[in-house]
């Protein structure tokens, strides 16, 4: 398999349009599920702070660099996700080897989905566990590989939250109920934390579980709109990360001015649960009118809609082209390519409509 290689090169000309080659198209990539990252409020907060801050601490949290503002941070994430601690990271992926490198030797057996982001994987490769593949999203396999485990296992189940490429959700309470009650789930919640669940907290609240064996590591760059990652759970969590994460210990944290923007960012979310609300009904809405094609994306509630042509994907992007619209063909490492389309609340329902009229025509 040939190395990956960067994308087309594109330039954000708005909320909701690129610039591709001279020509500007209307634009469904990325994962700024709310467009914060262009939001007035936001940007002006992060302006006001680089007027006012350095764009660096220059050190790390365990020497110099540990500017109050991160332990402010960590304060407000967690109370917006109601869980007991909150730390920091340099970004989601950063996140998720954090607690790899804390937890390496603390479980004697593993489960994860098939589908698990490549980051949660290659946070496993110093794990001397017992590791094992579960069909995606299928509790039965779960069920099935648990008792296997002797009765001493220290076990933990890891899954993705909102998976990136279709927006399904995992089946947390039935994995909850196939594991021992001394077992830990790590959800790697980078698209669902902001966007799925009553307010925002992701695929947990969305589920509706909650405790200290869960581990919730999540993107400040997607729903969020700035930049950064963080890990959610128990305070001996914290704990072990703060003591055996060596990428956290030795790592410069975020520039000061996006952890100020990502507060308003937060504040933005509070404030308009509507949001929410209109992405996911609007999702819905363009879901069902696509339903004759028949792709299993449009049976997933988050604001996805992704499809894997079975043969050459040029017909549709041609389709696309014409009716003014970027595709978005993602090839997903080790995965065949796919067009993956990511609704925002920044889209208007005409732009909406006109996508799901191009998709309709392309498929025909």
């Amino acid at each position: 398999m040939s190395a990956p290689q960067p994308g087309p090169a594109l330039m954000q000309v708005d909320p909701v349009h690129v610039e591709e080659k001279g020509r500007v198209l209307l634009y469904f990539g990325g994962c700024d599920y709310f467009r914060l990252s262009w939001h007035r409020a936001v940007r002006a907060v992060v302006k006001q702070a680089l007027g006012r801050r350095s764009l660096t601490v220059a050190a790390s949290r365990t020497t110099t660099g540990n500017d109050p503002l991160y332990g402010s941070m960590e304060d407000r994430l967690a109370r917006f996700f109601a869980t007991e601690s909150a730390t920091l990271a340099a970004s989601g992926y950063v996140a998720v080897l954090a607690v790899g490198q804390a937890l390496r030797d603390v479980f004697t057996h593993v489960l994860i989905d098939e589908k698990a982001h490549g980051c949660l994987k290659e946070a496993l490769r110093s794990w001397k566990a017992r590791i094992r593949v579960f069909r995606h999203a299928d509790p039965d396999h779960v069920e099935k590989l648990v008792r296997r485990w002797p009765a001493r296992a220290r076990g933990i189940l890891i899954t993705d939250g909102m998976f990136a490429q279709d927006g399904s959700m995992p089946p947390l309470r039935e994995y909850r109920d196939a594991l021992p009650a001394r077992a830990w789930i790590w959800v790697d919640d980078a698209h669902g934390a902001g966007l799925m669940g009553k307010r925002g907290r992701g695929a947990l609240e969305w589920a509706g579980v909650s405790g200290r064996r869960w581990i919730q590591t999540l993107s400040l760059g997607k729903a969020f709109g700035v930049y950064g990652g963080a890990i959610l759970g128990a305070r001996s969590l914290r704990t072990k990360l703060l003591e055996r994460a060596e990428i956290l210990a030795g790592n410069t944290p975020l520039p000061l001015p996006y952890v100020e923007g990502l507060m308003e960012s937060i504040r933005q979310l509070e404030a308009h649960p509507e949001w929410r609300d209109r992405l996911l009904e609007e999702s819905t809405g363009l879901k069902r009118a696509l339903a004759p094609l028949g792709w299993p994306s449009l049976l997933t509630p988050g604001p996805i809609v992704s499809w894997t042509p079975p043969g050459d994907p040029k017909p549709m992007m041609t389709a696309l082209r014409r009716a003014g619209i970027h595709p978005c063909f993602i090839r997903y490492q080790g995965r065949p390519g796919c067009f993956r389309f990511a609704l925002s609340s920044g889209h208007t329902r005409r732009q909406l409509l006109h996508l799901g009229e191009a998709l309709m025509k392309g498929a025909g």
